[in-house]
C-alpha cells in the first residue's frame, strides 16, 4: 500500500530485486501514481513479477475478502517500525565503531515521535554519559523533523525509510519461507501483555517463522528507558482508546 509515494517507489525498487519475492503487488489510491511505478519497475530484469492496483475499490475488495475467510492472525499482522531501529543502530554504531550488520538496536513502544523508546542499553551503552544517551534518543525521536529541515522541502527521508521498509519485508519473507529470522522492531499485538510492560500492542523485536511470529523478544529496560516508556505508553493508550470509542 502507498506504492505510488516517494517511499513506496524506493521500497518497490529494492523489493523487485529480491528472488524470495515471486510477485510484487503494488497498491495506491490516487490516480496516476502506482500504475506508472509498476510499469517502470517491471522493466527491471529480475524474476519477480509486478502487479498494480489503483483506487479505493480494489482495497475494499481485498479487505472484504479477508473478513469473509477470517484470516486475521495476530502472529501474521505486523506494523513497520524498521526505520526507527535502523536509525538507532546507525547512531550507536557510528559512536562505538561496531559493524551495523552485526548489531541490533531495538526501538520499542510505538512508531510515532512521542512514543519511540530506543533501548540503547541493549548495545552496552552504559559507558555513555547520560547526556549523550538523551541526545541519541532525541535524534531517533526527531529524525523526521531534522531531515525535513536539512532538505528544505518539507519531505521525509524517503530513501532511508524506503530501504528500511524493504529490508523489513525481505526479513519477513525469509522467516516465512526460508528460516526463522530476527526483526529488530515491529508493532504487533503481544501474546502476553503482562510480559510486555502491560501493553497489548507494542513495538518490540520479534522472530518470524513459517507461521508468523514465533517469538516475542521483549527487552529488559534500565531506569531511564523505563521512565520514558511510562510517558510514551499514555500516548499509545490514548490513541487506542479513541479508536475503540469510535
Amino acid at each position: 500500500m502507498g506504492a505510488g509515494s516517494d517511499i513506496g517507489r524506493v521500497t518497490a525498487l529494492f523489493l523487485k530485486q529480491q528472488k524470495v519475492i515471486k510477485t510484487l503487488t503494488l497498491y495506491d489510491e490516487p490516480e496516476g501514481c502506482v500504475l506508472g511505478v509498476a510499469s517502470d519497475v517491471a522493466h527491471i530484469d529480475t524474476s519477480t513479477e509486478v502487479e498494480a492496483y489503483q483506487g479505493r475499490l480494489y482495497l475494499k475488495h481485498a479487505l472484504h475478502t479477508l473478513k469473509l475467510i477470517g484470516t486475521y492472525d495476530k502472529r501474521r499482522l505486523l506494523g513497520v517500525n524498521a526505520i526507527s531501529s535502523m536509525r538507532a543502530n546507525q547512531l550507536f554504531c557510528s559512536l562505538t565503531g561496531k559493524d551495523p550488520s552485526t548489531s541490533h538496536m531495538p526501538v520499542i513502544c510505538g512508531t510515532g515521535r512521542c512514543t519511540r523508546v530506543p533501548v540503547f542499553s541493549m548495545g552496552k551503552a552504559g559507558n555513555f554519559p547520560q547526556t549523550q544517551v538523551e541526545c541519541l534518543t532525541k535524534l531517533v525521536r526527531e529524525a523526521e523533523e531534522i531531515i525535513c529541515k536539512v532538505k528544505g522541502d518539507g519531505k521525509q527521508g524517503h530513501l532511508s525509510i524506503g530501504f528500511s521498509t524493504a529490508r523489513f519485508v525481505i526479513n519477513i519473507m525469509k522467516g516465512l519461507f526460508e528460516k526463522p529470522t530476527f526483526i529488530d522492531s515491529a508493532l504487533v499485538e503481544q501474546e502476553d501483555p503482562k510480559k510486555c510492560y502491560d501493553m497489548p500492542i507494542c513495538a518490540t523485536p520479534i522472530t518470524i517463522g513459517k507461521g508468523g511470529i514465533v517469538q516475542y523478544e521483549v527487552p529488559t529496560l534500565n531506569e531511564t528507558e523505563t521512565r520514558l516508556l511510562e510517558k510514551s505508553k499514555s500516548q499509545i493508550f490514548r490513541v487506542l482508546g479513541s479508536k475503540n470509542e469510535k
